[in-house]
């Protein structure tokens, strides 16, 4: 399937998609599943960053987070290449899911083919994420 163009999101059962990432600090995979960025990392150094290679256009409008352990002190965002555009979405005493509770509109647009799609994440030393998801809510531009 060729996701490069901005209509891709009109295939229908598009499936789970491999999306590349780079990663400093720790390892991950992502996946595209219809309107959804989703980043798997696991045993997450105290201070990370995940660029995914994103070669489609889209809008963020929601994210959210999961560890498999608590991770008090730890905060994770999506950036914009080093830009926030989400609150901290981490650091949760539990595994519950932590949402964003703000997104920078001006930064939430990404180009098709601009590969600045990044996750960071930064902890203390003894509270680093490990085991991690970030679900990305994307709107197709």
């Amino acid at each position: 399937m060729n996701i490069l163009s901005n209509n891709w999101f009109k295939k229908e059962n598009t499936g789970k998609i491999a999306l590349g990432v780079t990663a400093v600090g720790g390892a991950a995979t992502a996946f595209l599943y219809d309107n959804k960025i989703v980043v798997d990392f696991l045993n997450t150094a105290t201070t990370a960053s995940y660029v995914v290679t994103t070669p489609m256009g889209f809008t963020v409008v929601d994210a959210y987070t999961h560890a498999d352990t608590g991770a008090t002190g730890c905060v994770v965002y999506v950036d914009n290449t080093a830009t926030h555009i989400t609150s901290d979405i981490g650091g949760a005493t539990d595994t519950l899911v932590t949402r964003t509770t703000a997104i920078v509109d001006s930064q939430a647009i990404f180009l098709k083919g601009d590969d600045d799609l990044t996750i960071s994440a930064s902890a203390t030393a003894t509270a680093a994420v490990a085991n991690s998801v970030v679900v990305i809510n994307i709107k197709p531009t």
